[in-house]
């Protein structure tokens, strides 16, 4: 909604502001390792051919034991390692002809 000089302009369905697509634990320290929960409003996983490759983006986050939950949820176990702070990106690939999945700035590698 933008108000404006007394005019009211509203913008219903016009853009998205973010992905809907969310992990939880959605933030880490280097060391920490912790299963993660993903829910996503934008993607659909299939395991019929078995599970889909997932990684982030940087260097020291390490995914293990994915497995799909339902059509649209994860969890995998992450460990962090000697990994820079900051925002990381995550990849899902899926079997062959399956869409494969970005979304960006989902986690979060903290300082000490």
């Amino acid at each position: 909604t933008i108000i404006n000089g007394g005019q009211v302009v509203i913008l219903v369905d016009g853009f998205k502001l973010n992905h809907q697509t969310t992990l939880f634990p959605d933030s880490g320290y280097p060391g920490d390792a912790f299963e993660v929960n993903l829910i996503s409003g934008d993607a659909t996983f299939n395991d019929n051919y078995g599970n889909p490759s997932v990684y982030f983006s940087g260097s020291g986050l390490n995914v293990s034991n994915v497995n799909i939950t339902s059509d649209n949820t994860m969890i995998f176990s992450l460990s962090i390692g000697d990994a820079e702070p900051g925002m990381r990106d995550i990849y899902i690939n899926q079997y062959s002809w399956l869409p494969d999945y970005s979304f960006s700035d989902v986690f979060e590698v903290r300082f000490f």
